[in-house]
């Protein structure tokens, strides 16, 4: 159902763009993103259970799942106000706190319980979807290998997958996420033009400040 609400919201947006002559450009973006978010499930199937070499590959999956999405939806809802291009490519840029929303959710995976995130803790791992804070304890902790060979096991036990867990808590590699986080956006923030009316630079400033405190 959720797929098929997707793909409907898709629909109704590409008519409005039809009926509404926007123009080539929007079309184009949103042409790209359905692209982004499809190369986004392939690029984390491909990836699955593997933990990656570089974490630009991280990056890049994430940037075409979640942040791609978020940026161009600014990008569009710029030019349809008639911004400056100046204006239209700071508000894209905001748009990438969609990778502080997709580390957040890395973060609450590890930290919070199902109840709350709607999804067994620890899902990610237990799916082979392998993110920020694991990458880095990998990097960076004292049980690599152990916490390797874990992720690689596709049959992995639960007694497994709370260990996985607890090497990555017990790194500093939450910590490391959550700064990250804090620097994606500040920098979403501090982009904002100027120019924007205080309501909506407000709002926008709201939105970023939400993604970094929730628990859910």
């Amino acid at each position: 159902i959720a797929v098929l609400t997707g793909d409907y919201l898709f629909a109704k947006a590409f008519a409005a763009i039809a009926k509404n002559d926007y123009g080539t450009r929007i079309s184009e973006r949103l042409a790209t993103i359905v692209c982004d978010l499809s190369e986004g499930e392939i690029l984390q199937n491909h990836f699955g259970y593997t933990i990656p070499d570089s974490i630009d590959i991280y990056y890049e999956r994430i940037a075409k799942k979640t942040a791609n999405f978020i940026a161009t939806s600014c990008e569009i809802g710029a030019i349809v106000a008639k911004l400056s291009a100046k204006e239209i490519d700071a508000l894209r840029e905001y748009g990438y706190i969609g990778l502080a929303f997709q580390i957040v959710d890395d973060i609450l995976d590890l930290t919070s319980d199902s109840k709350k995130i709607g999804k067994p803790a620890g899902n990610d791992i237990l799916q082979g979807v392998i993110t920020l804070p694991v990458i880095h304890a990998y990097k960076h902790g004292e049980n690599s290998e152990e916490l390797k060979n874990i992720i690689e096991n596709r049959q992995m036990s639960l007694e497994e997958l709370n260990r996985a867990i607890n090497i990555v808590k017990n790194s500093n590699s939450i910590d490391f996420a959550r700064q990250t986080v804090t620097e994606f956006l500040n920098r979403a923030k501090n982009i904002l033009p100027d120019s924007l009316p205080q309501s909506v630079r407000t709002s926008f400033i709201e939105i970023a400040d939400f993604i970094g405190s929730r628990d859910y």
